[in-house]
């Protein structure tokens, strides 16, 4: 991997560590790391909910996954992936009836112990756009989305426990 790639990718590391450590909801922490990783790949984080892969940025744009695709795969196994020919892949699975320009795509679990929480999802237009470098810089980045997501599961819990309290008093 090249240095300037490196670089990038540490201080991505960086920033979105510092964006999403402050984040208190999923939504919000996902639209987040999204938008801050525009430049460097098509990116989405995707939260287990009832056993299943969903991508929620609010009411109107929620897709799940029902432990089909890629994202599928990873969730269910556990393992990360990179793919960088997605159209030589069964396990891809193609979105509706759009024109679908991923041609490589890379998605590891975000864990907290062997808990999948989601999965972190990297896709480009172009063929061979992942090396073992960029699974290293995702799996680092699932790790910390790890925390974040957890933080922002307490402060939701602790949200409504004050709600409930409230009632009573």
């Amino acid at each position: 991997m090249n240095h300037t790639r490196q670089t990038i990718q540490l201080e991505k590391l960086h920033r979105l560590s510092q964006t999403v450590m402050q984040l208190q909801d999923i939504p919000r922490l996902a639209e987040a790391v999204s938008h801050m990783m525009e430049d460097y790949s098509h990116t989405w984080v995707g939260i287990v909910e009832n056993q299943q892969v969903v991508y929620s940025y609010d009411e109107n744009h929620r897709l799940e996954v029902r432990g089909k695709g890629l994202i599928g795969w990873v969730a269910a196994h556990g393992e990360p992936l990179f793919v960088n020919h997605v159209d030589k892949d069964a396990r891809y699975l193609r979105i509706g009836d759009q024109i679908d320009p991923t041609c490589s795509e890379l998605v590891v679990t975000i864990k907290k112990d062997d808990q999948v929480l989601g999965v972190l999802d990297l896709h480009a237009d172009t063929h061979d756009a992942f090396s073992e470098g960029d699974l290293q810089f995702a799996e680092s980045l699932a790790q910390v989305l790890s925390v974040a997501i957890q933080n922002a599961c307490l402060y939701e819990d602790s949200r409504i426990q004050a709600e409930r309290l409230s009632l009573v008093a």
